[in-house]
């Protein structure tokens, strides 16, 4: 009956349904522990104003211009009880299963995306061409914005010509909201975070933008259940907008004609990408990605040092002899090939270290143009300690 009231007094405009508080006590406290695991921003109340404005434009009866108006009365609502009763009993089947979608970098794989092909990279996270979006519908109720964001994004023809996108997919369950940002596309820009840092890593993407790229990525698409229809889910930020601009390397630009084939070439990044086990490799791929696609040098330093931190820190034995020693000598052991190697690699990270603690403990601001090498050394050095790391992990059951 709350919520039935709360109808009455509830207005539209071109904006939508303006539906921002609810009265207390309108849900059982079962379904709303229940609920509290699944809503994303905004709750419950954005739960409905997304339903009400999805109604509203599925029969085309959203205001127009600057006209504000009674959602009773507007024709089909006017029986605020019955909306109530419906909009409930569709909160009750959260929650919903989601795929979604963003698109890959230009010539990634060229040629590929015309065949069928799905990637998992983990269970929740993959790769997959065309073809599953392209009988889907797309929408946002809005025709004019369909067209911009389709043709920006999830085009599959231009021209006569199919196009070589491949795209990245992400399982979720819950509750997505028709808001910019919410925590299931955070969720999504972490894994891409973590798979291009892999590939930066594993030198199959360079980390600068690919300029020859002429179509751009605007935003995150999702499908809900066996719908056929396509929403957008959400804006990206800025570091995953550039990465999805990222250059691709000769060997990313292989053409595959199968999935298996796909997956044999991605199995190293599969195998640091997995959900199950230590998280370690997945986390210092992503402060990889962001050491390797941040210019500026402060930046550089100190994601480049939580990368090393996370391969090569162990907290019970850096109390007992300091951390930058333990991991100069893990570093060393792992990459040398002689003492004189050995020795190198030591002293060049108590200078990277000695550079990282002047930044941070002594508010140093600049970093000097005769520290650029002792940086770029750092980054690859991060790189190869995560390849060294990599080459540790089973694969295939192995």
């Amino acid at each position: 009956m709350g919520l039935s009231e709360e109808l009455k007094t509830t207005e539209v405009s071109s904006y939508g349904v303006a539906l921002y508080r609810l009265p207390d006590g309108y849900l059982d406290d079962d379904l709303e522990q229940k609920l509290s695991k699944y809503l994303d921003r905004g709750g419950v109340a954005q739960f409905f104003r997304d339903q009400l404005n999805r109604r509203l434009a599925e029969v085309d009866l959203m205001p127009k211009g600057k006209v504000t108006i009674r959602l009773i009365d507007i024709q089909g609502f006017s029986d605020t009880l019955d909306l109530a009763k419906s909009l409930v009993a569709l909160l009750n089947t959260l929650p919903w299963q989601y795929t979604l979608y963003v698109r890959g970098p230009a010539g990634f794989f060229a040629g590929t995306a015309q065949c069928p092909l799905e990637v998992a990279i983990n269970d929740r996270f993959g790769l997959v061409s065309p073809h599953k979006l392209a009988k889907a519908k797309f929408t946002t109720g809005i025709p004019s914005l369909d067209e911009w964001l389709w043709r920006g994004s999830l085009t599959v023809r231009e021209r006569g010509k199919s196009l070589n996108w491949i795209y990245f997919y992400f399982k979720a369950t819950g509750y997505i909201p028709d808001v910019s940002y919410n925590f299931t596309v955070d969720e999504f820009e972490a894994e891409i975070r973590s798979f291009f840092g892999c590939c930066i890593a594993t030198n199959k993407v360079f980390p600068f933008e690919d300029y020859q790229s002429n179509y751009q990525t605007f935003v995150v698409f999702h499908t809900c259940g066996s719908d056929n229809i396509i929403r957008p889910a959400g804006s990206l930020s800025t570091d995953v907008y550039q990465a999805l601009h990222f250059a691709v390397t000769e060997e990313l630009l292989t053409r595959f004609r199968s999935s298996a084939r796909l997956t044999e070439k991605l199995n190293d990044i599969i195998g640091a990408m997995s959900l199950k086990g230590d998280a370690k490799l997945r986390t210092a791929a992503t402060w990889i990605f962001r050491s390797g696609s941040r210019g500026t040098p402060l930046d550089r330093v100190l994601e480049t040092t939580i990368a090393l931190e996370v391969l090569l820190g162990d907290r019970s034995m850096s109390d007992k002899v300091g951390l930058t020693r333990l991991m100069s000598n893990r570093c060393a052991y792992a990459l040398g090939t002689s003492d004189t190697d050995r020795r190198e690699i030591m002293k060049n990270f108590v200078d990277f270290y000695g550079l990282r603690s002047q930044i941070v403990h002594t508010g140093k601001l600049h970093v000097d143009d005769s520290h650029e090498t002792l940086i770029d050394w750092a980054v690859e050095t991060a790189s190869s300690v995560f390849k060294y790391e990599l080459g540790l992990v089973p694969r295939n059951g192995t």
